[in-house]
């Protein structure tokens, strides 16, 4: 699948020490501003599948598109390389 949206924030300050989910979802809502439950995808997943993540970020805007290669999109659009975890 193929998909286009804006970046909106990248969280890199995840804390090293966060020992349990209530810590590491409430650190999550205070940067976001949402609820870990209400957005993020694999969010069911045990604490020690989240906990050594280097960073997190939201995309506003996401839905998908058929037949788009990269060479089309605008010049004003920033590409990003992610590798994104499941």
């Amino acid at each position: 699948m193929v998909a286009v949206g804006n970046l909106g924030k990248i969280w890199m300050e995840v804390p090293e020490d966060a020992e349990d989910m209530e810590t590491l979802s409430g650190e999550f809502a205070a940067f976001f501003g949402t609820r870990w439950e209400d957005v993020m995808v694999g969010g069911d997943k045990p604490f020690v599948y989240h906990k050594d993540w280097e960073a997190y970020f939201s995309v506003t805007g996401l839905k998908p598109v058929s037949g788009l290669k990269l060479s089309q999109l605008p010049s004003r659009a920033k590409q990003f390389n992610l590798i994104i975890g499941s």
